[in-house]
């Protein structure tokens, strides 16, 4: 792979990745570790100090983060996540870090332990010159307490420091607390925790054209990676982005059981929208849950009930 510089005009910010890390050759850095899942507040305040440390030295800001998920790599699990990597990187931009190393995990890196990985990586590939851990990060092999982390940066001439513990309004802001409440479809808690509006990028495919035929044009989203966590089945108040436009819009998740559906879909209805976007890439950002899918007697009542989550979603997007 090769170093890619990402460009994200809407902030002005370059930030360069850096997947080829043999061939790096660049200078020295404040540096964070972490696999940074959903980016969110506490991730988010750890990152602020990042690039207040790194102003403060006159060194560019950076994050060493791995792709795949270690738990796939270690245990075989399908973990449903709260980011993509192009996500992930894209949030790191909007945070002004300079420079992303993403490492390969596999299970060679995964026999490194901490000391291991901080000489090798860190001071000797990386060239970092402080060392930024969140709080209680653990990584490399084996069981240490916190404190041990510190102590093994000092042994390698790596001065570091650990952030404090981050609390919203006295609820626990993590990765896995976050995907409890997208599992449990509490999307509004879902957005606090994250700080901005949980999302899904896909492209429009073709279906079978019955939202038309009743009047309510849908979309169908296949979703561009399917480790991504999907809220449960149910219907949703959502913005929906077409070639950077926003609308408002009313998504489906589910099975169709009024239409005897067996594969499960992801359809938007864009509000005020008529164009003919197949093949297009969108953006659907989830607002809030209307009610959970169900199965109508008659066609009538499944368009009664359309008309009020319409009215519902409105309310909620405003």
């Amino acid at each position: 792979m090769r170093n890619l510089l990402v460009f994200l005009s809407a902030i002005n910010q370059k930030m360069e990745v850096v997947t080829d890390i043999y061939k790096y050759n660049g200078d020295g850095c404040v540096l964070t570790v972490g696999m940074f899942d959903g980016v969110h507040r506490g991730h988010q305040s750890l990152l602020e100090q990042l690039v207040a440390k790194s102003r403060e030295l006159s060194l560019p800001s950076a994050i060493v983060t791995f792709w795949p998920h270690p738990k796939v790599v270690l245990a075989g699990e399908q973990v449903r996540l709260l980011n993509t990597l192009d996500e992930k990187l894209s949030h790191f931009a909007k945070s002004s870090i300079d420079r992303v190393f993403v490492l390969p995990f596999d299970r060679q890196l995964a026999q490194l332990t901490p000391q291991e990985f901080i000489d090798q990586y860190l001071v000797d590939k990386f060239r970092a010159r402080y060392f930024l851990m969140g709080y209680n990060h653990h990584f490399g092999k084996g069981k240490y307490e916190l404190d041990d982390y510190t102590g093994m940066a000092t042994a390698a001439g790596l001065p570091s420091s650990r952030v404090e513990k981050f609390v919203l309004e006295s609820r626990k802001c993590s990765s896995s607390e976050i995907r409890k409440c997208i599992e449990n479809a509490d999307i509004e808690t879902a957005n606090e925790l994250l700080g901005y509006l949980y999302s899904i990028g896909g492209t429009i495919i073709a279906g079978d054209k019955i939202g038309r035929q009743i009047g309510y044009r849908t979309a169908n989203v296949l979703v561009d990676d399917q480790n991504k966590l999907l809220p449960p089945d149910g219907v949703y108040a959502c913005y929906t982005y077409v070639d950077g436009t926003k609308y408002n819009s009313v998504v489906n998740i589910g099975l169709r059981p009024t239409f005897n559906g067996s594969d499960r879909r992801i359809e938007t209805h864009i509000l005020n929208f008529s164009d003919e976007i197949y093949g297009e890439k969108i953006n659907v950002e989830f607002v809030k849950q209307i009610r959970k899918e169900t199965h109508f007697q008659c066609i009538d009542e499944l368009t009664t009930t359309i008309r009020n989550d319409i009215d519902v979603a409105l309310r909620a997007l405003k």
